[in-house]
């Protein structure tokens, strides 16, 4: 038999008792520290999934502004002047309209009326693409930055005709102002009508009212009315212009941005946040259309003119007057806010 152990009555090696080591106060503090990180952590995780859950749901799945962009497009082409408005053929008169003398009043900020209604010609309210949908989702709209590119063509003249002109004896009338044709031979003057070198160039501008003139500069728009306006002016900001040289298919470009950032009011509210925001239009449950929408409060304004180069030359109305078609494309930004739940997923 072995023989017994003093301690466990086996003889061999003795095993040491297990025990555990105390625990000192850092020990302790730190799990108390851990313990409350934990349940924090747990917490989290709760109120994530329960903001997740919640998110999920079908009438809050909408964010509260959304940016969106839009575009419009306008083009019609006009007559120079309005001196053979009453020409015709055969009871047949001139169909096109006589550019505005004022301009064509551009919105640079507005989705509503992009373009003033006056100008467009034998049409009703124009609204920036996308603005009917958008009033059944959202009511308030923001344009934070715009492009507008504004393309001249000249399309050729207007030849004028007497109402006495029949299919067999075509005859031409003499331009308005006392301007006669130098020869009495019909073939002569439909030859020289359509001489490029008998027309005069056109002057083409932009002139953007924010940034060139204020209620105080002075300076009344209409005045600029040639090349040696410009002249005159030239140390003010916002104009820019081209020559849209004579002849069929002549071109010119001018394109003129915005952006809320420099946006003031004539009172010198500088708060464009409200200043700059416009209504889409209001509907009821079903998405028809309650009332109409509006412009901002305060409209960014730019006019489009069309002048002759130099109003003072004998050419500019001698054989005929100048059609051009004017092309506007617009690019807006806009922040859509104040979200109609009821059609979120429509």
């Amino acid at each position: 038999m072995p023989k017994r152990n003093a301690s466990y009555g086996f003889k061999g090696r003795a095993k040491k008792a297990s025990r555990k080591a105390p625990k000192t106060a850092l020990k302790k503090k730190y799990n108390a520290v851990k313990k409350k990180q934990f349940a924090k952590k747990m917490r989290r995780t709760v109120r994530a999934a329960r903001s997740r859950a919640i998110s999920s749901l079908a009438v809050a799945n909408q964010p509260v502004s959304q940016l969106v962009k839009f575009t419009m497009t306008y083009a019609e082409t006009y007559r120079m002047s309005s001196s053979f408005a009453a020409s015709e053929y055969n009871g047949h008169t001139d169909q096109n309209s006589v550019f505005p003398a004022n301009g064509i009043e551009i919105h640079q900020n507005s989705l509503y009326d992009p373009i003033k209604l006056a100008n467009m010609v034998g049409t009703t309210q124009h609204h920036a693409n996308g603005f009917e949908e958008m009033s059944r989702k959202y009511k308030k709209y923001r344009v934070i930055g715009s492009k507008t590119t504004v393309r001249f063509r000249r399309m050729g003249g207007l030849i004028p005709l007497t109402s006495g002109g029949t299919s067999t004896n075509v005859q031409f009338s003499n331009a308005s102002g006392g301007d006669t044709y130098p020869t009495g031979s019909q073939a002569a003057n439909l030859g020289t009508m359509f001489d490029p070198s008998t027309q005069d160039p056109l002057l083409c501008m932009v002139v953007d009212r924010t940034a060139f003139q204020d209620d105080h500069s002075g300076v009344p728009d209409e005045a600029i009315d040639e090349y040696m306006d410009l002249a005159k002016w030239k140390h003010l900001k916002g104009i820019k212009w081209r020559e849209l040289k004579a002849g069929p298919g002549e071109r010119a470009v001018i394109i003129e941005k915005f952006s809320e950032r420099g946006l003031t009011s004539a009172a010198g509210d500088t708060d464009h946040k409200t200043n700059n925001t416009g209504l889409f239009h209001d509907v009821d449950a079903t998405g028809a259309q309650l009332t109409s929408g509006s412009n901002p409060p305060v409209v960014d304004k730019m006019l489009i003119k069309m002048k002759p180069f130099d109003k003072l030359s004998l050419k500019k109305q001698q054989y005929s007057c100048a059609r051009v078609m004017v092309t506007i494309d617009q690019e807006f930004l806009a922040v859509c806010s104040e979200p109609r739940y009821a059609y979120s997923n429509l």
